[in-house]
């Protein structure tokens, strides 16, 4: 019987916090659409307005790009996961306001888990991490990726130009 009782309170309390989470959730979203809806009746906003700037190098450029001893469709996936761990790194909006020491600490752990992972990969494709570099450099100037960068600021300052994160539809803006 306590056991039963046990198993109860536990539903009870998980449920709970689902629905405040729904009721928390819902909130925000309602916020969001009504900041679309907005947006949507101005006639200030355009599609163009929201394409992030792209990097648009000449060909000099990029013929002077240096570029890792790697095929390309294997840095075109290495790429691919470079940025992905950056989204959910070192590009992860923080909800926690500049100047906190606890955001610091969030800072240098989502820096230490994105090095970590760069490493790892490396490992992986039994590349060196300068290769690494020069893979994200050559995606980066060949746009390999061209969705809007995250918004988010590490130390006060933006991780990437305003004109790089138009269209970015994260949750939250300038963390």
């Amino acid at each position: 019987m306590p056991l039963l009782a046990g198993v109860l309170v536990g539903v009870m309390v998980f449920g709970m916090i689902g629905v405040l989470a729904v009721m928390f959730m819902g909130g925000s979203d309602s916020s969001a659409s009504s900041d679309t809806g907005d947006a949507l009746t101005s006639d200030v906003a355009s599609v163009e307005d929201d394409k992030p700037v792209l990097v648009v190098l000449s060909e000099e450029e990029l013929a002077a790009l240096p570029i890792a001893s790697v095929p390309e469709n294997t840095r075109r996936a290495i790429y691919d996961q470079i940025r992905d761990s950056a989204r959910t790194t070192v590009e992860a909006p923080l909800l926690v306001p500049d100047g906190n020491s606890m955001r610091s600490s969030l800072e240098k752990s989502q820096q230490a888990i994105h090095d970590n992972s760069m490493r790892q990969l490396a490992a992986l494709h039994d590349i060196s991490m300068d290769d690494i570099a020069l893979i994200t450099a050559e995606g980066d100037a060949k746009n390999w990726d061209p969705s809007p960068r995250s918004h988010a600021r590490r130390n006060g300052e933006r991780l990437y130009p305003e004109e790089r994160s138009r269209g970015w539809k994260g949750k939250s803006k300038g963390n």
